[in-house]
């Protein structure tokens, strides 16, 4: 009977063709497959860092932040210089903030937000996230310089130029609201929050029948919006169109 354990060789290439086997799992979503073969690797061989990142990986496509981070931060004391570690980090501690910000715990979200940050710099969903918070506060003018410096580096975002166009107008800045909202709507037309907010921008620049356009568009991507309804109500009536504003009365 040969008890001969395999050669580091072997051991090697036992190693390449489980990762690669658990990385196709991975990528083409059998999450149950490669978590069983990181795990295997991971017993074989604690310290491999790969492996680490790869268990965060799978963590953060599964929501589950908090582990992920644990996963992340082991495979960056073991290997510091690990930039593919360091970006999903980041990924992490934005989902960890985003979980935080939807039970209200807003200084927490800043927190982990904050940490993004320092580990990445200028992470554009980072920079969305604090602007998001700001926004929450009534904080419109923080929300805005974030906003605009998460656009430098993802400057086709439909969502943060939304939200940017909203910071604008809560600051009064018409003109400025118009310019984003028609920039977020060029990239996602059927954005109904996109359309009534341009709709008030060209309200408050007197551009009434434009404003009653992008109300009726607004309505006509969602049918059941209230704001849009309302807001379409109030330029009908500015334009003396009480019968239509109010057909009900």
């Amino acid at each position: 009977m040969n008890d001969a354990k395999p050669s580091s060789d072997a051991m090697t290439l036992i190693r390449q063709a489980d990762l690669a086997a658990a990385i196709r799992h991975h990528a083409a979503g059998r999450f149950d497959e490669a978590e069983s073969l990181y795990q295997r690797l991971f017993v074989s061989d604690p310290r491999d860092s790969e492996v680490i990142y790869l268990l965060g990986l799978l963590c953060c496509d599964l929501g589950l932040f908090e582990a992920a981070r644990k996963f992340l931060t082991e495979a960056l004391s073991i290997a510091p210089s690990f930039p593919e570690a360091s970006r999903q980090m980041a990924v992490a501690l934005n989902g960890l903030a985003d979980q935080s910000a939807s039970a209200g715990q807003l200084a927490e979200a800043q927190g982990f937000l904050e940490q993004a940050q320092k580990i990445l710099p200028g992470d554009a969903q980072a920079l969305q996230g604090l602007g998001r918070l700001a926004l929450l506060r009534g904080e419109f003018a923080a929300a805005e310089t974030h906003f605009v410096a998460s656009l430098v580096r993802l400057t086709d975002d439909a969502d943060t130029l939304t939200l940017l166009g909203l910071v604008r107008l809560k600051l009064g800045n018409h003109a400025a609201a118009e310019i984003s909202l028609r920039e977020a709507l060029k990239l996602q037309p059927d954005l109904v929050q996109a359309h009534n907010n341009l709709g008030l921008a060209l309200q408050h620049q007197q551009r009434l029948v434009e404003a009653q356009a992008c109300f009726e568009q607004a309505l006509g991507c969602d049918p059941a919006d209230q704001s849009a309804r309302i807001n379409l109500g109030a330029v009908l009536q500015q334009l003396g169109e009480t019968e239509l504003a109010f057909p009900t009365l």
